[in-house]
């Protein structure tokens, strides 16, 4: 695999059943798949998908468990193309004391999504408008 997935033990995440008892067992990955290998796999079955996935997951955490339940989904739209124009971020219109932030103004992860508010908190506090 080119690329390795993106992994979030969601187990471990508060008020999640198992977060706080160590007794008990298992845990519940998301696997993510990089922008990459999606394009590659995009007509590949949810089977393929999750083989592949998990053959990723294996190497990388050294686990060869095999899961109990999986899931796939395709999120053929989550992420927008620029086109290679820049980003605007977060836009502040200081005169309307109105300003937008989203994952879909800085690149459509959630990184982008926390981007583009502290941007918007900033441009609001350095406009006087706060």
């Amino acid at each position: 695999m080119p690329e390795s997935p993106i992994q979030a033990d969601n187990t471990s995440k508060p008020g999640r059943e198992n977060a706080s008892d160590e007794s008990a067992t298992g845990h519940w990955w998301v696997l993510h798949a990089t922008p990459e290998w999606t394009n590659a796999h995009v007509d590949d079955d949810s089977q393929q998908v999750v083989n592949g996935l998990m053959a990723a997951f294996a190497e990388l955490s050294g686990s060869a468990e095999p899961a109990l339940e999986t899931l796939t989904h395709r999120w053929l739209y989550a992420r927008s193309d620029a086109g290679g124009e820049p980003q605007p971020g977060h836009p502040w219109f200081a005169s309307e004391q109105l300003g937008l932030a989203g994952d879909w103004l800085a690149g459509g992860r959630i990184e982008g999504a926390y981007n583009s508010a502290v941007g918007l908190v900033d441009a609001i506090g350095g406009s006087g408008q706060a």
